[in-house]
């Protein structure tokens, strides 16, 4: 049986991953188990970390910079006149690489961009709302991360439901480790004393972090007193 070629977008991984880069790096490791595959990896990724049958396409730095610069510009060039033809891609962020015939897989993890424009950087928000739309109609399929997502691109973009298939983030093997659950030296070094709220994600507006300050405030000083 012939391998099929794949190509898969890693442009998003990097050595300190956010919740898209950690879905990159899962999607490599599945990869790199399936033998019936002759993946290719669009991106930053640890050349020593793959076996022969991964191919690795660096897109670093100023070549990265350019090639983003020309796709969302004038999309161009084609991803088959740099880095020859595939079976498949799978872009794994809402948006393809411009292409002539390569049919392709899109994932997309929410569409936040709709509905809460506001939050959203005045940069990014003009790329999603140029590139997004487009990618999500000419894609074979349309993997969505949750039914609520899956019903918003339907909903948004007149996708039909048959094109759509809804597949949860797993749960990384890290979390089924005992773990040392010790952080009194990182409690330490953060002045914090008694039981505490935590939120974690990148920072910026539409992460929402001053109603989450706000709230906080309007919390009765005696239950504050309580909690840091």
């Amino acid at each position: 049986m012939k391998q099929k070629k794949l190509l898969l977008d890693t442009r998003w991984y990097d050595h300190n991953p956010t919740g898209v880069g950690q879905y990159v790096y899962q999607s490599m490791l599945a990869c790199l188990q399936d033998t019936d595959i002759q993946a290719a990896f669009l991106g930053a990724s640890d050349r020593r970390l793959l076996p022969q049958h991964i191919k690795h396409i660096s897109l670093t730095g100023l070549k990265k910079r350019l090639l983003q610069g020309l796709w969302k510009t004038i999309q161009y060039p084609k991803i088959e006149s740099l880095f020859g033809d595939f079976d498949l891609a799978h872009f794994t962020n809402a948006t393809a690489i411009p292409q002539q015939h390569i049919p392709y897989i899109l994932t997309v993890h929410d569409l936040s961009w709709v509905d809460f424009a506001y939050t959203i950087e005045p940069k990014n928000l003009r790329f999603l709302q140029k590139h997004v739309p487009k990618s999500i109609a000419h894609a074979k399929h349309i993997i969505a991360v949750s039914d609520y997502t899956k019903n918003k691109i339907v909903k948004h973009f007149n996708i039909p439901p048959q094109n759509i298939t809804t597949i949860y983030n797993g749960i990384d093997d890290v979390f089924f480790k005992d773990v040392d659950l010790n952080v009194s030296h990182i409690l330490t070094n953060y002045n914090i004393y008694k039981t505490y709220f935590f939120s974690c994600s990148t920072i910026e507006p539409r992460k929402d972090f001053m109603t989450q300050i706000d709230a906080y405030k309007k919390i009765p000083v005696s239950f504050r007193k309580q909690y840091d």
